[in-house]
């Protein structure tokens, strides 16, 4: 591993499971990363064939004193993305003003990592986003099927690993392809009332 542009001094070092994203606990303490900025680790933990295709992340930290700082953060394995990725348009609702895209990109392992870009957002406002099934000219709303992270007001980004919907059912990239579903960007909490941006996705 090799770190450019990092403080002085070392800085741990940490493979976790589950993505970035997502977070996850530590399953190898790494060796430290070196005032050159590298870091070499031999384990018998997991095996190479293990390790490239493996559900994690290697995580480096500023110090053990600081170990909230992440210094830099890295998805491997099964959660590499490819270069399959489709993005649709999220629409404003009346005067909100609200608008912006979703990107839905394929992970190694068929899960999705799902990024709202918003512009109009207020800096420090928080935004609840779902999918939700059927199509905006859905009457009544349809229901929420999967909870995403809330969208930051500052720089009008959202992040989700999405690997299953809320009932638990699995999902994977090629299934939202064809889903019958959209977006919904909320002011508040998550209420058709409260809706100020939205667009179709997948089959729709």
């Amino acid at each position: 591993m090799a770190l450019t542009g990092a403080p002085s001094g070392t800085h741990p070092a940490e493979l976790r499971m589950n993505s970035a994203v997502e977070g996850g606990a530590v399953v190898i303490a790494l060796n430290p990363v070196n005032a050159a900025g590298s870091s070499s680790t031999v384990t018998t933990a997991k095996t190479y064939d293990q390790l490239i295709v493996y559900d994690g992340f290697i995580q480096v930290l500023k110090s053990i004193s600081e170990p909230d700082v992440i210094l830099a953060q890295a998805d491997i394995g099964g959660n590499l993305i490819t270069t399959t990725n489709k993005t649709y348009t999220l629409d404003t609702i009346g005067a909100f003003g609200v608008f912006g895209t979703s990107l839905f990109e394929k992970r190694v392992n068929g899960n999705t990592l799902l990024t709202i870009t918003l512009l109009g957002t207020i800096t420090g406002e928080t935004y609840p986003a779902t999918i939700n099934l059927g199509s905006i000219q859905t009457i009544g709303g349809g229901p929420v099927t999967k909870s995403l992270g809330n969208v930051d007001g500052t720089n009008g980004k959202s992040f989700t690993n999405i690997r299953k919907l809320d009932s638990g059912l699995d999902i994977t990239y090629d299934n939202w392809l064809v889903y019958d579903g959209y977006i919904n960007i909320y002011q508040t909490s998550v209420s058709l009332a409260n809706t100020i941006c939205h667009g179709d996705i997948g089959s729709n």
